[in-house]
């Protein structure tokens, strides 16, 4: 059976799951489940900018076939169409490297891994300015910097798909 799209909507209703699962899962589940929301959530934004066609539709894919089906190829689409600033385009950039490391891996992995701690360091958990380190939040432990950062993009990029306006025919 083919996977469905999740829509704005379906993912908007689902952040008491987002946030129970970045705070309670281990973090191989953790890491996959954010990152796929942020996938879906990027494919809603481009999806919303597309103009209504089967073609734009194919371009998405969710089975793999289409030239946006990845997150890497989403993510430098978005940007390049001006729809996802900056520091969104490299944040996703950095989740998906931590997504790689997790799922490539043939050991079980937890924040305290050498690679995922480098990894987290360049994650900004941030939606429209950095959070100052001079804060009481614990930006330099993995788990914290991962779960502020994925829940600032998460609501970003929701908040990019809900006011994506649609491309018009030319």
């Amino acid at each position: 059976m083919a996977r469905r799209a999740a829509t704005v909507e379906e993912l908007s209703k689902d952040d008491q799951h987002f946030l129970d699962a970045l705070n309670n899962e281990n973090p191989l589940p953790c890491v996959l489940l954010a990152v796929s929301t942020f996938e879906q959530a990027l494919a809603a934004v481009l999806r919303g900018f597309m103009i209504e066609d089967k073609r734009s539709n194919e371009l998405l894919d969710v089975e793999g076939n289409g030239a946006l089906s990845t997150l890497g190829a989403c993510n430098k689409t978005a940007y390049c169409l001006g729809l996802i600033p900056k520091h969104l385009f490299e944040n996703l950039r950095w989740f998906a490297r931590l997504r790689n490391i997790f799922a490539h891996s043939h050991v079980p992995l937890d924040f305290e891994n050498p690679e995922v701690v480098e990894a987290c360091k360049h994650i900004e958990p941030r939606v429209a300015h950095p959070i100052p380190e001079s804060t009481h939040l614990k930006l330099d432990v993995p788990k914290v910097r991962f779960v502020l950062a994925a829940v600032a993009v998460r609501s970003h990029l929701l908040s990019i798909a809900r006011e994506v306006k649609r491309r018009d025919r030319v």
